[in-house]
């Protein structure tokens, strides 16, 4: 029996894996249809495993697995990777006015 604490994580728990997976398998299930589960996490997306109704693991496929741990550039890295810039854009900019602005009275 859950206690009244864990009764709201249990909940949390299930509506998670339902939102974000195609289909959950219960432990025993993936074991005996072990094929059909990678074959569906290759084709559905990631396929979840519950262990007396909690979850237990995530199957992914090799692509899915490779995406989430490719290395993600620094944001500086980000920026300079996009096209170059035309030369007239370039020199539009490079020679703006260098003024702060108008005048304001505080």
């Amino acid at each position: 029996m859950m206690s009244c604490d864990e009764r709201p994580l249990a909940l949390i728990q299930t509506v998670w894996i339902e939102a974000n997976f195609t289909q959950q398998w219960q432990l025993q299930d993936a074991k005996n249809r072990f094929r059909e589960l990678i074959r569906r996490a290759h084709d559905d997306g990631p396929q979840a495993v519950t262990l007396h109704g909690k979850p237990a693991a995530v199957v992914l496929s090799a692509t899915a697995y490779d995406r989430l741990t490719r290395p993600t550039p620094s944001f500086t890295e980000f920026l300079m990777s996009g096209p170059d810039w035309p030369d007239d854009l370039v020199d539009a900019v490079n020679d703006r006015a260098c003024d702060s602005g108008r005048p304001i009275e505080l």
